[in-house]
């Protein structure tokens, strides 16, 4: 193997080990919520769909978001937190599409279909906040303002180059625990709709118990975390009660 890439990856298993030693007991609820979102999304991606053209798209999207997740978490504990919130980006719009066809399934085959500019001008992200958030105002604003408070993270802004300056002086520490803990809340905010439409989407084509199992502790997480108060978690305590009569699969 090529030094430098010896090298490279011997650096990071150094930084993933002292985080591990190092962490406290405040990311427990958030890494068991995403454990647990994963172990669901685990148990759909399972399925024998028979190649089933009717939930193809979701299929790959919940897998895709499924591989995005265990990347987001390998960046975010190997010192590369900041340029986590790029692919963060990429979880949430997946997570936007899943809700979306679950309500609106007759749309996958032609979103699957569409070009560039038909997919921004019917299936904008901000027209899919709509949907998802239904009639619920709060949480349409909740899922707005954690949209477009992406921009600091993702774009190459001034914002940006002072938060990167601030966790470069920060000698004491290889990362920025502030910014581990936002970048797996974030995560966690958005696997858990991921998780649960993947669950009714699995009890629907399977009815096998474990998916209903799943939802119920999933829900049960949610509600008894501390961190649940923060960026509105409440309105998607709300979505996960109602979802699945909303859903159209």
């Amino acid at each position: 193997m090529n030094d430098f890439l010896v090298e490279l990856l011997n650096k990071i298993h150094i930084i993933q080990k002292e985080f591990g030693e190092n962490i406290d007991s405040r990311y427990d609820e958030l890494i068991t919520m995403i454990e647990h979102s994963l172990y669901c999304i685990e148990s759909f991606l399972q399925i024998d769909t028979n190649e089933d053209e009717s939930i193809f798209v979701l299929y790959e999207l919940i897998s895709r978001a499924h591989k995005t997740t265990h990347a987001l978490m390998l960046l975010s504990y190997s010192g590369f937190e900041l340029q986590s919130f790029s692919l963060i980006r990429d979880l949430i719009e997946t997570h936007y599409l899943i809700v979306y066809f679950m309500k609106k399934p007759e749309e996958m085959k032609n979103w699957f279909n569409s070009d560039y500019k038909e997919r921004r001008n019917k299936y904008s992200p901000n027209t899919l906040r709509k949907v998802i958030a239904g009639d619920n105002s709060t949480f349409k604003q909740a899922l707005d303002d954690d949209y477009y408070g992406h921009s600091t993270f993702t774009h190459i802004t001034p914002e940006l180059l002072k938060i990167q300056k601030g966790t470069n002086d920060n000698k004491d520490e290889n990362i920025d625990r502030r910014f581990v803990r936002l970048c797996l809340t974030e995560i966690a905010y958005h696997v858990i709709p991921i998780a649960y439409e993947s669950s009714n989407l699995g009890l629907k084509i399977t009815k096998d118990v474990i998916f209903n199992k799943n939802i119920s502790k999933l829900k049960k997480l949610t509600k008894t975390m501390s961190f649940y108060q923060m960026i509105c978690f409440s309105t998607l305590s709300e979505y996960l009660e109602k979802g699945s009569k909303e859903s159209k699969i």
